[in-house]
C-alpha cells in the first residue's frame, strides 16, 4: 500500500509548553485515522503541523513521499495538497454554496461548474448551489465545508473536531455520511476528536494521544480489546481495573482465579470491560446505581471488600439499587503492567 502520510519524530513547543514530542505516524492511502485524546493533548497541533499552519521544531513530515516540513525545507500550506475542514467550518458568508465549494479551484468556468455540481451531488446537496449559507443547517454547512475540502482532489483531508457543533442525533447520522463520502472518493483523512465512540465507530485506525505523546495506534477492535497500557484503556471505553498476581495463564484477584489471554508473571493490573461481567442472580454483590440506556444498562456494583465495579448488560432484566447479585467473568481477561 502507498504511504500517504509519514510523521517522523515530530516535536513542537509553544514557549514553555511542550505540545508534541517524539511523534511518529504512518498512514496508508485511503485510510481514515482518528486522533483521540483529551483537550490539550496535542491533537490540533498535530493537524496544524501537517497542514502547514505551524512549523515543527524537530522531525519531518512526508506527504505522498515528498518532504513538506523538516530540516530540508518547508512547503507552505497552499502547496501541500491538503484539504482542511475546520471546527467552525470557516465558510465564506459572502459567497453562495457553489461559490464556497469552487473557491480556489483552477481550470475553466465550465470545468469548475461541473466539479462543483459533482461534489454537491456527492454530499447530498443537489440544487443547493445558489443558496446562501444563512439558510443552511449546521449539518448542511458541514457538508459544504467537506465538499470544499474535497474539491481540488487533495492528497489528504484534515478535519478538526468536525462534529462537535452538532446535536447528538445529527452528529451520529452525519459521521456515518462523512465516512461514506470519504470511502466513495478513496480519500485519505485524519479527524480530531475527544469522543471515544466517534473514533471507534468511524475510523480505520485510531491514534491515542496524551500530553503530546502518541500512546498507541491500532484498529478500533485491537485498541479496545488489547490496549497496551492502563492509560490507553481509560481513554477508550469504560474499564474496570483490578490488582492481581499472575502465574502463567491464571491471575488471582478479589474475584478469585481468572484466566488470562496471554501468560504473565508477578503483579499485574487486570482489565475487565463492563460487558465481561455477567450477573448470575442473587448474591453478595450490591448494586449501587442503575443507568438505563434503552438497549443496554450499566450497573455500578460494590463488592464485600468495598471494591467498585461497573457491569453492562442488556435491558430486558430489571435491576434496582440496593439489590444483591452474583457475578462471574466471561472469558479470559487482559493483564496490563501493574
Amino acid at each position: 500500500m502507498t504511504i500517504a502520510l509519514a510523521c517522523q519524530q515530530l516535536g513542537k513547543r509553544f514557549d514553555t509548553v511542550l505540545a508534541l514530542t517524539d511523534f511518529n505516524l504512518s498512514l496508508q492511502a485511503g485510510q481514515l485515522l482518528a486522533l483521540l485524546g483529551p483537550s490539550g493533548c496535542g491533537k490540533t497541533t498535530t493537524l496544524r503541523l501537517i497542514a502547514g499552519f505551524e512549523r515543527p521544531d524537530s522531525g519531518e513530515i512526508h506527504i505522498e513521499g515528498r518532504v513538506v516540513a523538516g530540516p530540508q525545507g518547508f512547503v507552505p500550506p497552499e502547496n501541500r495538497r491538503v484539504g482542511m475542514v475546520f471546527q467552525d467550518y470557516a465558510l465564506f458568508p459572502h459567497l453562495d454554496v457553489a461559490g464556497n465549494i469552487a473557491f480556489g479551484l483552477k481550470g475553466g468556468r465550465e470545468e469548475r461548474r461541473q466539479r462543483t455540481e459533482s461534489l454537491l451531488s456527492l454530499v447530498g446537496l443537489e440544487g443547493f448551489g445558489a443558496r446562501s449559507l444563512q439558510g443552511l443547517s449546521g449539518g448542511q454547512q458541514q457538508r459544504v465545508a467537506l465538499a470544499r475540502a474535497l474539491a481540488p482532489e487533495p492528497a489528504l483531508v484534515l478535519l478538526d473536531e468536525p462534529f462537535s457543533n452538532l446535536d447528538t442525533h445529527l452528529r451520529v447520522r452525519l459521521r456515518a455520511e462523512v465516512r461514506a463520502i470519504l470511502r466513495a472518493t478513496g480519500t485519505t483523512a485524519i479527524f480530531v476528536t475527544h469522543d471515544q465512540e466517534e473514533a471507534l465507530s468511524v475510523a480505520d485506525q485510531v491514534a491515542v494521544m496524551s500530553a503530546g505523546r502518541m500512546l498507541q495506534v491500532a484498529e478500533p477492535w485491537r485498541l479496545y480489546h488489547e490496549p497496551v497500557s492502563r492509560a490507553v484503556a481509560e481513554l477508550v471505553g469504560e474499564s474496570n481495573f483490578l490488582p492481581a498476581e499472575a502465574e502463567g495463564r491464571v491471575a488471582r484477584c478479589v474475584l478469585g482465579e481468572l484466566d488470562l489471554r496471554q501468560p504473565a508473571s508477578g503483579p499485574v493490573t487486570l482489565l475487565l470491560r463492563p460487558e465481561a461481567i455477567q450477573l448470575t442472580g442473587a448474591g453478595q454483590v450490591r448494586i449501587e446505581e442503575v443507568q438505563f440506556f434503552g438497549d443496554h444498562q450499566r450497573l455500578r456494583l460494590r463488592l464485600a471488600d468495598d471494591t467498585g465495579l461497573t457491569a453492562q448488560t442488556d435491558s430486558r432484566r430489571r435491576f434496582q439499587g440496593g439489590q444483591g447479585v452474583g457475578i462471574t467473568v466471561n472469558g479470559p481477561v487482559l493483564a496490563l503492567p501493574a
